[in-house]
């Protein structure tokens, strides 16, 4: 897995198995893109290139990126993942218990 998807998979409240499984603002893919640009492997790049390839992978990650995250978008999100997590975590016990 590379190091953007493991990122938007394990730290941005990215989760699988929905349609949209993360909400991001072109400003996050900037800060993101400020952090990748630092490493070592990404300094022949420029910022905007690197903007670009997080987009790509917001595509292929099926991530949507708008030009703004409102609060209300961003707690409903939350919301929404935070059941999702609860679903996940019951079915996983559930599991345990059907191997005993």
């Amino acid at each position: 897995m590379q190091v953007i998807e493991w990122l938007f998979v394990n730290r941005l409240l990215i989760y699988a198995g929905v349609d949209s499984p993360g909400l991001l603002s072109i400003k996050h893919i900037y800060e993101i893109a400020k952090l990748k640009h630092e490493e070592i492997n990404q300094r022949t790049k420029t910022i905007e290139e690197v903007c670009v390839e997080l987009l790509q992978w917001c595509h292929k990650l099926n991530i949507k990126v708008q030009h703004e995250v409102t609060m209300e978008q961003m707690a409903e999100f939350l919301s929404k993942r935070k059941e999702y997590l609860n679903q996940q975590e019951i079915l996983k016990q559930n599991k345990l218990l059907k191997k005993k």
